[in-house]
């Protein structure tokens, strides 16, 4: 009887363990999703998209809402079309790669991208900044700023990037238009004198 006794005791003590465990689990899920809740609300208001790639296989993942700037489709994915990456007319869905993010860069802004990402993968500093055109989803051409880091393994080779990718066209749009009261503003003075 002192064994079983000491068996039912285990096997309580054991029960009470799990359901403490469940009880701190579920905790913990439900403030890992109260976070994720806070991080995607910052996310939409700044109009910010986070980003992952895969350093090896150049595979992308996104999290945010900037869908209509930065052309994502509704799943989240990049769509190819003609010379940039479009939102698909037929329901199908692109590749979501660093090559099919890279095809939506303009042209005249693309070596400057692909020259700081080689930078970063190089580890001449692992971070980079770059601002630079997209083909948006509707087709227009939006002005973003990428911020990027490098994560490596024990070996120091590149395994993943990560960072933030926000929309700066209204931004851009001001610093011309002051650009050009600038100039104006000089050519009357000139004319003045």
């Amino acid at each position: 009887t002192g064994s079983l006794a000491l068996v039912s005791m285990a096997a309580g003590l054991l029960a009470v363990s799990m359901r403490h465990r469940d009880a701190l689990e579920r905790e913990r899920q439900g403030a890992l999703r109260d976070s994720e809740e806070r991080l995607r609300l910052a996310l939409e208001a700044a109009r910010m998209l986070t980003w992952e790639a895969d350093a090896r296989t150049g595979r992308l993942r996104w999290a945010g809402e900037a869908e209509g700037s930065l052309g994502r489709t509704s799943s989240g994915r990049f769509a190819a079309s003609g010379g940039g990456l479009r939102r698909p007319q037929d329901g199908t869905e692109g590749e979501d790669t660093y090559a099919a993010y890279l095809r939506r860069v303009h042209e005249h802004d693309r070596p400057v991208v692909e020259a700081a990402v080689r930078r970063a993968l190089a580890g001449d500093g692992g971070a980079f900044v770059v601002r630079h055109r997209v083909r948006s989803g509707t087709g227009s051409l939006r002005w973003i700023e990428a911020h990027g880091e490098v994560d490596r393994d024990g070996d120091g080779k590149p395994v993943r990037m990560r960072g933030i990718v926000f929309d700066v066209t209204e931004q851009r749009r001001v610093e011309a238009e002051r650009e050009a009261l600038v100039r104006e503003l000089a050519a009357k003075n000139a004319e003045l004198e």
